[in-house]
């Protein structure tokens, strides 16, 4: 997990957010317990430690569901997706590569169906207006009414569009955003970076 043996003499509150957040997935995962709930555990974390991470959880003998914007990471540790679409939970059986070719072909075959299903309703419905006021045919009408009745009707499919946000935001009086002098980054000696300036305008 890339913590370093000597942050166990120090206390969790005098690390920074990243080493916490790698301490408290570290416990986590130690905990064995029957199940985890795990929310962007890949945050913080570099490419050598999100691949022991994903060897981990292939390895894990429990059930864990996984929240992640990664795809590449889920792909390689979830053999179950579910799907939220069209106002449904679809459930999908593999990793992600083969969850996205499963969605696929289920739009494709459910488009299909609806497409047949609606010729197949107006071609009854047709029918059945022309022929059920006839007496040589209202049996004949009467059969396909009831033929109607039994179908199920589909719903057409609706194409989400991604949500879009708005934030309402205010012209400050300072034209300087931000302003930072003689800065420091890093939590050993010697630093990343010394004796930074920072001088950041607005644009209008």
């Amino acid at each position: 997990m890339g913590i370093n043996l000597q942050l166990l003499e120090q206390t969790l509150g005098s690390l920074s957010g990243g080493q916490r957040a790698k301490v408290l997935l570290a416990k986590l995962l130690l905990n064995e317990d029957d199940f985890l709930l795990l929310d962007e555990p890949t945050n913080f974390l570099d490419i050598e430690q999100i691949n022991w991470l994903a060897k981990f959880l292939q390895n894990y003998p429990s059930a864990f569901l996984l929240v992640s914007h990664d795809r590449n990471f889920i792909n390689t540790t979830c053999n179950i997706i579910f799907d939220i679409d069209n106002y449904m939970i679809t459930r999908y059986v593999g990793n992600f590569e083969s969850f996205l070719e499963q969605k696929s072909l289920h739009h494709r075959q459910y488009e299909s169906a609806y497409s047949n299903r609606k010729k197949l309703i107006e071609k009854l419905e047709t029918y059945i207006s022309k022929n059920a006021a006839r007496a040589s045919t209202a049996k004949s009408a009467e059969s396909r009414r009831k033929q109607l009745s039994k179908i199920n009707f589909l719903e057409k499919q609706q194409i989400q569009s991604p949500p879009k946000f708005y934030f309402k935001y205010y012209k400050t009086t300072s034209s300087i955003a931000v302003q930072a002098k003689n800065l420091e980054i890093g939590y050993h000696k010697p630093r990343l970076f010394n004796n930074l300036c920072i001088f950041v305008l607005q644009s209008y």
